[in-house]
């Protein structure tokens, strides 16, 4: 019972975070997309920095965090095209914030539907024959035994390191 309640607490946590890094990430896409007078360097950076959230956060979190990131995003991007300050409007509708919001739209779209595996967790079986034990003809599962080991094969172990020399005049020198 603990477990299911600790669960759903940081599934809970996640959704606000992801919800907050979203909306931050909305109204200041809405100020980093003017960046740079005539290029699209700031509307570059803007779908730069939505991709590298909405993957951080699908990675952190699965769905618990991207999905109220995504819906945090369309907050920030709402609420800067809408609230005004006086007369002025943060994201008038023209050609950039349109390709602002289409790019929002068609990146979550892409990170929602890549492949899972991609963001799985994966803890390494310790009875695993390792790659380097793999590649050693007739190498063994545990390091370090085996044919290769202390020959020239190219293994890990095979390294042979210099010897320290020893003496009054072998000690590192402090900087």
């Amino acid at each position: 019972m603990a477990a299911r309640i600790s669960t759903a607490l940081d599934d809970s946590v996640a959704a606000l975070l992801g919800g907050a890094l979203g909306f931050f990430i909305g109204i200041a896409g809405a100020f980093v997309i003017r960046y740079g007078p005539g290029t699209s360097l700031g509307l570059l950076l803007a779908l730069v920095a939505f991709a590298s959230a909405a993957v951080f956060t699908r990675a952190l979190a699965g769905p618990w965090a991207f999905v109220p990131f995504v819906l945090g995003t369309a907050a920030g991007i709402a609420t800067s095209a809408f609230v005004t300050f006086g007369d002025d409007v943060v994201l008038p509708m023209d050609r950039t914030a349109t390709i602002w919001l289409a790019g929002v739209a068609v990146v979550a779209n892409v990170v929602a539907f890549l492949p899972r595996r991609w963001f799985a967790v994966r803890i390494p079986d310790d009875d695993a024959p390792l790659a380097y034990d793999a590649a050693v003809p007739g190498g063994s599962p545990e390091p370090g035994v085996g044919p290769g080991v202390g020959e020239s094969s190219g293994s890990p172990q095979a390294l042979d390191w210099p010897e320290a020399p020893e003496g009054p005049d072998s000690a590192t020198p402090r900087v």
